[in-house]
């Protein structure tokens, strides 16, 4: 008689609401995870008390509305300063020249001492008169610079009668440059100027007429090496000139700069979130450090420059290698906020 298929044992059956046992590990035993598909409506429920948990951590108590006293104090704190944008350092000292301009304008052909008073009654025709005057005392030969004049100037009367010029009046000044003034004084187009490019060759020409062929005396002739080396690190990174040398305007000595941005006359930028005393902060007042707390121009100097030897990758021998860290580019007063 044929025998019967022989039957293999039952095996166990799996727990079905954990999963298969992991590896022991050193330390405490990692306890079971349910799986998905079984007991899901727990998992659910578990996540929503952790979102609800969560929740109500972030969730902040309401601060109490102010009193009128509160509110009181605030606005006499409010009348002392101004909101005024803070403003670079550059278009100060550009404002402060085309207060000058003003003064003189109006001392010489006004005959007004008080520019303040004559800044109040400026209408569109004293403007186009003023412009006039800027054309024919200043060297403008484009047409963008001799607006760009007009609007410092407008600066100027933002910031000392706390209001814009009004529109109407500026667009018959704007008239009047675009129609007129280019016309009659013959300024060029910021357009129409080409912008040369130089190559190596230029370059190697310049250089050699610098060292070789160059007869005028420098304060030290340390100087032309210096002056060599900028050309050569102009090509070589294409950096701006301003990241190489101090490109910074002086402050005018007239009195004018501190005319305008005396003290309260513009509010700085505000810090929030920040304490002067505090661990927290460090990194802020690192990062917040001026050059000048250095006692060093804003202009690249010798501990930006590193010099190293390294193996060439292929032959193995020495090669010179120079490192430089440009830190004043354009908008690097721009204080990062970490």
């Amino acid at each position: 008689m044929p025998r019967a298929p022989r039957q293999r044992p039952p095996s166990p059956e799996a727990p079905r609401w954990t999963d298969p046992a992991p590896p022991r590990r050193r330390g405490r035993a990692r306890p079971a995870q349910p799986v998905w598909g079984y007991g899901a409506d727990n998992i659910t429920t578990q996540f929503v008390q952790q979102f609800a948990e969560a929740e109500e951590r972030e969730r902040r108590p309401r601060k109490d509305p102010r009193t009128a006293e509160r509110h009181a104090a605030l606005r006499k704190q409010l009348s002392q300063v101004s909101f005024t944008p803070p403003l670079a350092l550059s278009t100060k000292v550009n404002m402060a020249i085309s207060l000058k301009r003003w003064q003189t304008y109006c001392d010489l052909i006004l005959g007004l001492r008080d520019w303040k008073q004559a800044l109040k009654t400026t209408d569109s025709k004293t403007a186009i008169d003023y412009l006039v005057y800027m054309l024919d005392s200043c060297d403008i030969k484009s047409s963008g610079t001799s607006w760009q004049y007009f609007r410092q100037w407008k600066q100027v009367y933002y910031l000392t009668l706390k209001e814009e010029f009004p529109k109407y009046e500026s667009d018959q000044v704007r008239h009047f440059h675009d129609t007129i003034a280019v016309a009659e004084f013959h300024l060029e187009s910021p357009k129409k100027r080409e912008k040369t490019v130089t190559d190596s060759d230029d370059l190697l020409a310049l250089l050699s007429f610098n060292i070789a062929y160059d007869s005028h005396a420098l304060p030290s002739e340390r100087q032309r090496l210096d002056v060599a080396a900028c050309y050569l690190l102009l090509a070589y990174t294409g950096c701006r000139p301003a990241e190489l040398v101090d490109g910074e305007k002086k402050k005018p000595k007239d009195g004018t700069f501190e005319e305008l941005f005396g003290q309260g006359g513009v509010m700085p930028e505000p810090r929030e979130g920040r304490d002067d005393d505090g661990d927290d902060n460090e990194l802020a007042r690192m990062l917040e450090r001026d050059t000048a707390l250095r006692r060093r121009p804003k202009a690249l100097c010798y501990e930006d420059i590193q010099l190293m030897v390294v193996p060439h990758p292929k032959t193995g021998r020495d090669t010179l290698t120079m490192s430089i860290k440009f830190t004043h580019h354009k908008g690097s007063d721009n204080k990062p906020k970490p």
